[in-house]
C-alpha cells in the first residue's frame, strides 16, 4: 500500500495472478524506480498455528522476491523458494541487490538485471536451531563505506564487509533488533527498532548511510 502525508492509503499491488502475496515483508526502491519486495513465504495463519517457539522452522516456506511497478501495480516473481525472506537493500551503485533469509542466516545477492541468486555471507554466530527460538537476519542497510548493517533477531547487529565476511558486531541493550534506518540527513547514526525491550535506539556509526533510491530513481 502507499500512504500519503494525510494518512490516506491505497493498494498498489496484491501480487500476480500466478503468485499472489502471502505475507509481504520488506521493500526498497531500485535505481530503475521499481519496488523490490520480499514475501516471507507463508500465510499469517500458518505462523499463528505453528508450535512455538520452534514450529516456524517446520513450515513449508515458499519465500519470494518480487519486482513491482509502483505506477501500475504489475508484479513479477524474480526468485522463490526461500526460508522466510526478509530484509532487502541495494548496494553501492545499484549493481547488486541483497536479500536476507531469516531461518538460515544467509544473505544472498543478485547482480542487477541478471537475477541469479548467489551466497554473499551469513550473519548467525551459531547453528540456527541452537538459539531455542527463531533467530536470523531481519532489516538491513548499507553505509557509504560499503558495509552492510544487518539486524539479527536473537542476536545483535552484524556488519558484513564488502567480501561478505563479518567485519564486526554491535551489541544492544536487547537481543531482538528487527530493523534499522540511517539518518537521512547524513549524520553518522542510525535508528534501530529493538523488540525485546520495545525501544527505538539511536546507534552511532563510523559512516553515514548510503543514500536510498526513491520511486523516481533519484537519491535522497
Amino acid at each position: 500500500m502507499v500512504v500519503d502525508m494525510e494518512g490516506i492509503s491505497k493498494t498498489v499491488s496484491t501480487g500476480s495472478a500466478d503468485a499472489p502475496f502471502l505475507l509481504p515483508n520488506d521493500l526498497c526502491f531500485g535505481p530503475d524506480g521499481m519496488i523490490y519486495m520480499t514475501d516471507s513465504g507463508a500465510l499469517l495463519e500458518d505462523f499463528r498455528k505453528a508450535e512455538k517457539p520452534m514450529g516456524i522452522y517446520d513450515l513449508p516456506f515458499d519465500g519470494r522476491l518480487y519486482v513491482i511497478d509502483p505506477a501500475t501495480g504489475e508484479s513479477k516473481v524474480l526468485d522463490r523458494g526461500f526460508r522466510l525472506t526478509n530484509g532487502i537493500a541495494f548496494g553501492m551503485g545499484g549493481e547488486y541487490l541483497y536479500v536476507a533469509e531469516t531461518l538460515t542466516g544467509e544473505i544472498f545477492r543478485y547482480r542487477y538485471g541478471e537475477w541469479k541468486r548467489e551466497s554473499f555471507g551469513n550473519v548467525l554466530m551459531n547453528a540456527p536451531l541452537s538459539y531455542g527460538r527463531v533467530a536470523g537476519p531481519d532489516g538491513m542497510a548499507f553505509d557509504t563505506n560499503g558495509l552492510l548493517y544487518v539486524t539479527v533477531i536473537a542476536q545483535d547487529i552484524t556488519v558484513l564487509a564488502q567480501d561478505g565476511t563479518v567485519a564486526f558486531r554491535i551489541n544492544l541493550p536487547g537481543d531482538n533488533p528487527t530493523n534499522l534506518a540511517f539518518d537521512v540527513n547524513g549524520a553518522n547514526q542510525m535508528l534501530v527498532t529493538e523488540a525485546a525491550n520495545n525501544e527505538l535506539l539511536v546507534v552511532e556509526t563510523s559512516h553515514p548511510g548510503l543514500p536510498l533510491y526513491t520511486e523516481i530513481g533519484r537519491m535522497i
